[in-house]
């Protein structure tokens, strides 16, 4: 009976000692310390306590402690490695790194450190390695990093590894191009250049990244990247792309954009002519349509022509095809629409002013007053859309 309450009391003060120490841990590390100098977390908190306040030696023995009683600690051994520093050499502290993040993959300072490290070596796929992991961590700074890391890329040798990387598919590759395309200045066109060269850019990530450059005023560069991607043999574009509405709008680049309008639902139909587009408009006010394709027109003279059907369509005064240029917003021609119930055509001349109209939009409108006055109700039918050059 002695001996069973000997055993019953000294568990019991290890117990007592335990907790002691477990309440001491946020407070108190040292003292946690003290109380149980065998406890893991108590140690590792003394250690991260003395590597705070810069007693870098106190930390390494704290560390080297607790190692030597939890040796698979690989939060210790990161602890470890920041208090020895480049103690015993630069490549003794690098390996020290490696292995801490070996040890402790989740610890965000050992990765930032070895991230900051391969870029300056310049070892881009060791550095993105560890910028995989950091991104697969939860951080509140994952929004700045994807933001550095698409700043980064303006080094075309870092793009070049970056898109390699994104080719593995990771996680966060759809969260870095959405970055890099929103970023100002071409900063990222060598990262979208590299994905293009690895014909590893898909049409839903190339069209922001178009977008981005229409934005930006780089509207033949726009029209190359995009012109440059389109299915088939290379061959001399229209002036207007997929005016008979041959293939669906896809939202991109110089084919139609669809915009959502409410009251307005556009369709693409096919019959035995060919295909058109039909807007159906259930009778509220319409400002734009929500078709609307944008141009690549040098200066000089053009011709727009087209053929409109429409079907008790009650409009006033009628919509227009109305093109202005990109970048001031200066309006260049108005083109009334044919309302007839049969397909009738129509085409009228305009110019391209010599200077401020590197791009244009060409748009379906309604010219009336805002307000009531623009409810349109009914259908129309469009096809056979094109610009000629007008030779003098």
């Amino acid at each position: 009976m002695t001996l069973t309450m000997a055993l019953l009391a000294a568990a019991a003060v290890h117990i007592v000692t335990a907790w002691r120490a477990d309440a001491l841990l946020a407070t108190d590390p040292a003292g946690a310390a003290r109380v149980r100098s065998d406890h893991p977390d108590a140690l590792l908190a003394l250690a991260h306590a003395e590597l705070q306040r810069g007693d870098a030696g106190a930390a390494a023995r704290t560390a080297q402690q607790l190692l030597a009683r939890d040796p698979a600690n690989g939060a210790g051994f990161a602890v470890l490695a920041r208090a020895l520093g480049d103690e015993g050499g630069s490549a003794r502290q690098l390996e020290r790194y490696r292995i801490a993040a070996r040890r402790a993959p989740r610890d965000l300072s050992i990765r930032g450190w070895l991230v900051a490290h391969e870029l300056q070596a310049g070892d881009f796929p060791a550095a993105l390695e560890h910028i995989d992991a950091l991104l697969t961590l939860p951080s509140r700074d994952r929004a700045r990093l994807l933001e550095a890391i698409a700043n980064l890329a303006a080094d075309p040798a870092f793009a070049d590894a970056l898109a390699v990387r994104l080719g593995q598919r990771p996680r966060w590759r759809a969260d870095l191009l959405r970055v890099a395309s929103a970023m100002d200045a071409g900063a990222a066109d060598p990262l979208f250049v590299a994905l293009e060269r690895n014909a590893d850019l898909h049409a839903s990530e190339r069209r922001p990244w178009l977008d981005a450059l229409l934005r930006q005023g780089r509207w033949g560069e726009a029209f190359a990247r995009w012109a440059g991607s389109l299915p088939g043999p290379q061959q001399a574009l229209p002036l207007l792309y997929n005016g008979a509405f041959a293939s669906p709008p896809s939202n991109a680049g110089f084919d139609w954009r669809v915009r959502r309008v409410d009251g307005v639902v556009f369709e693409r139909v096919a019959d035995g002519d060919g295909s058109f587009a039909r807007l159906r408009f259930l009778g509220s006010p319409v400002g734009r349509a929500g078709l609307e394709l944008p141009l690549l027109l040098a200066p000089g003279r053009y011709r727009l022509g087209l053929a409109a059907r429409a079907a008790d369509l009650r409009a006033e005064p009628g919509l227009e095809w109305s093109i202005s240029c990109a970048g001031n917003g200066r309006h260049v021609a108005s083109v009334r629409v044919p309302a007839g119930p049969r397909w009738e055509t129509v085409a009228a001349a305009f110019d391209i002013p010599p200077d401020g109209c590197d791009g244009q939009w060409l748009r379906l409108i309604n010219p009336a007053a805002p307000g009531v006055a623009q409810r349109i109700r009914g259908e129309l039918e469009l096809r056979d859309l094109h610009i000629d050059r007008v030779e003098f």
